[in-house]
């Protein structure tokens, strides 16, 4: 089960490590000594600023080094590690104890925790929310005989055989879905428009997933219109790997079915909880 607050907060655990333990070692091997700069009246001067101790005590040394600027760059970086290193020595013990104190507060974590009679009571709850959702009206793509030509087992009529084994077996898995429903996005501050994806799968509490299958990858116009479509599912808040799946025909123009079943079970049924209708 995933969360994706959850992964995003080890990932960037794992990622500060990294910069901490390769900002150490950039640390080790730098030149001595820190950068100061001085403005001019035209640019500016370098100059690499060494400690030194002396009979009075600290002391600084300072080199001008304007015409050496491998030398300036490898004192900003060092700068940069340094800060680098400061802040995630500041990050990863609080990122550390969100970490092992957070608890995702999804429906499916729940559920996923609750044991005996109340799993069994939210496992109606849902199958009773999903069945109403499926049962409303929905505002979808006009029907046009030229296009909707293949008939699912559910009644629906499709435009291609992919999306009626894709409809079949969806209905066979018994995950509620819509055909081609509007989906309205925002364009400016008060423009609306809408595109139809293939299929909207309806899980838990009002969320969706979009499932777009690809079949006329050979039409340059259709891949243009599909990466439009892709760009603004983006911009609304559906990422692959999340609440976007994209399936595509292969070579011969057809689809797999074990392919199409591996999706439905890694990546739909596990948002619903299992549950069959």
């Amino acid at each position: 089960m995933r969360d994706v607050f959850f992964d995003e907060l080890k990932s960037e655990i794992m990622k500060e490590e990294r910069l901490l333990k390769d900002g150490k070692e950039k640390l080790a091997l730098a030149p001595e000594g820190s950068l100061s700069i001085r403005k001019r009246a035209k640019g500016a001067s370098y100059y690499q600023n060494i400690p030194q101790y002396n009979k009075n005590g600290y002391a600084r040394k300072q080199l001008n080094i304007s015409d050496n600027p491998v030398l300036i760059r490898e004192l900003t970086e060092k700068r940069l590690q340094k800060e680098i290193i400061a802040r995630c020595e500041n990050n990863l013990p609080k990122l550390q104890k969100l970490l092992e104190q957070y608890r995702p507060a999804s429906l499916e974590w729940i559920a996923s925790e609750t044991d005996g009679v109340y799993k069994q009571a939210m496992e109606l709850r849902q199958k009773i929310m999903l069945e109403e959702r499926l049962a409303e009206p929905y505002p979808k793509c006009p029907y046009n005989p030229k296009y909707h030509i293949h008939t699912t087992e559910g009644g629906e009529m499709v435009r291609s055989k992919s999306e009626q084994l894709l409809a079949n077996t969806l209905y066979s898995y018994g995950i509620p879905f819509h055909y081609e429903e509007e989906f309205i996005y925002r364009i400016g501050v008060h423009g609306l428009k809408h595109v139809y994806p293939d299929f909207t799968i309806l899980l838990p509490d009002g969320d969706k997933i979009i499932w777009e299958h690809l079949g006329l990858l050979h039409d340059l116009t259709y891949c243009e219109r599909t990466a439009r479509k892709l760009n603004l599912y983006q911009k609304n808040g559906y990422l692959l790997g999340q609440n976007l799946i994209l399936t595509m025909d292969d070579c011969n123009g057809t689809f797999s079915s074990v392919i199409l079943r591996h999706v439905i079970e890694t990546q739909i049924l596990p948002k619903l909880y299992g549950m069959r209708h």
